[in-house]
């Protein structure tokens, strides 16, 4: 894990990070990403964009369309698994970042903007209200403004046989493993 030098750049009050009063806290979440893209997300910022295919999705608590947005994970394991690239998928054939003969992940470590959340209810993953689910069950959030994550983190892990991979997860559209081992808790 290496922390992120923030500066100013979110201003003074740091609040949004635990460091003050615990209703301005913002969640906290993840984003699995290739390790190329890490100095543009850096500097540029995460877009808000097609890139997530709950946009067409509806919100578990408001009933509304989720849109275009940023994905998130509060799961540290679909993080991985999307960081970790595309197997058995629809998606091109991608694998982690290569290095020395090493596979190796990265995923950033963000705080999220709880009143920006969106849940969305997918064949993939029918609920992702961690209320129901926990955080354990809870496969992605989106957020349909790019100023509502904050990376504070960077985690790089090499990677080893056997970790999943964001196809393995998805599956079809009858669902994958992630449909059919996270269910509502009673």
């Amino acid at each position: 894990r290496f922390p992120l030098a923030l500066g100013t750049k979110y201003g003074d009050d740091n609040a949004w990070l635990g460091n003050g009063d615990p209703k301005e806290e913002w969640a906290v979440a993840f984003h699995g990403t290739g390790l190329g893209y890490v100095v543009r997300i850096l500097r540029d910022g995460l877009k808000a964009g097609k890139g997530q295919g709950a946009e067409q999705a509806i919100d578990t608590r408001s009933g509304l369309k989720i849109g275009q947005g940023v994905f998130v994970t509060p799961n540290i394991t679909v993080a991985q698994a999307f960081a970790n690239g595309y197997r058995k998928s629809r998606h091109k054939n991608t694998v982690a970042y290569e290095y020395q003969g090493h596979a190796i992940y990265a995923v950033l470590q963000c705080r999220v903007r709880p009143s920006a959340i969106k849940r969305p209810n997918r064949c993939s993953a029918v609920c992702n209200d961690e209320e129901v689910m926990g955080l354990e069950g809870t496969f992605e959030w989106i957020l349909n403004q790019g100023d509502d994550v904050r990376p504070y983190a960077l985690l790089i892990k090499e990677a080893t046989r056997g970790d999943p991979h964001s196809g393995d997860l998805l599956g079809d559209r009858n669902g994958g493993v992630w449909h059919k081992e996270h269910k509502p808790r009673a």
